[in-house]
């Protein structure tokens, strides 16, 4: 795979994993 291609994936598991923090964390939501 190309370096764009691991460098999206790593973004939207970020994301992914920001968004889930996000949720779980509700009154104090994490921003990153």
């Amino acid at each position: 795979p190309s370096a764009l291609m691991l460098l999206a994936a790593f973004h939207f598991v970020g994301v992914s994993i920001c968004t889930l923090l996000n949720n779980i964390g509700g009154d104090r939501p994490l921003i990153i």
